[in-house]
């Protein structure tokens, strides 16, 4: 391990860095650089968007119409509400002291 550290600082004398007007170009370079292509891609951003827009408010799903609304609250819809995982015990049907008597009778 420490012949790994020792190998690394020889590599990093070894680099001949730049100068600091040269990095300072480079810096002022790549900063307007990522400025241009940042408006640009705004801009093309905004373009599409304009245009996708456009098409949604031509498309026939936005039109309205005067159907009737329907309140989901108004409908009389009976039901159980059942809970995920629990395990429902069967309820044996009910008979009819007839329906007994006429098995007895088989």
């Amino acid at each position: 391990m420490i012949k790994y550290f020792k190998n690394s600082i020889k590599e990093i004398q070894k680099v001949t860095w730049p100068k600091k007007e040269h990095a300072l170009n480079l810096t002022v370079i790549t900063i307007i650089f990522t400025i241009v292509i940042t408006l640009g891609l705004t801009l093309v951003d905004k373009v599409l968007n304009a245009g996708y827009q456009t098409l949604l408010d031509l498309s026939p799903s936005t039109i309205t119409t005067d159907a009737p609304q329907i309140d989901i609250n108004d409908l009389d819809i009976d039901f159980e509400p059942t809970t995920i995982g629990e395990e429902e015990t069967p309820v044996e049907p009910e008979v009819s002291s007839e329906e007994v008597s006429e098995a007895d009778s088989e």
